[in-house]
């Protein structure tokens, strides 16, 4: 377990340092920032990538493969943001 930027325990959530984009600009999120302006919104990326299996290949590729053990932590995280976000009247 780590702590969020509030204080707040983050469950299931791998520690930053984990990441495999660490530090890379991505561009993903245009239309995703345009309708943030409107509503509460929220992203987050959950990475799938396992180059010990072989999963390395990207979403636009035909090769495109994911590491299935990634999801039920993406599962926790969502659920966990989603039930914070609920109890603190959002």
């Amino acid at each position: 377990m780590g702590e969020g930027e509030d204080g707040g325990e983050w469950r299931g959530l791998p520690p930053p340092e984990s990441s495999s984009a660490k530090g890379e600009e991505e561009f993903g999120g245009e239309d995703f920032a345009f309708f943030s302006q409107r509503v509460p919104s929220l992203m987050f990326r959950l990475g799938v990538r396992n180059d010990a299996r072989g999963i390395v290949h990207g979403v636009h590729s035909s090769r495109f493969d994911l590491d299935e053990d990634a999801l039920p932590i993406g599962t926790e995280a969502l659920a966990q943001v989603t039930m914070d976000y609920v109890q603190k009247g959002g």
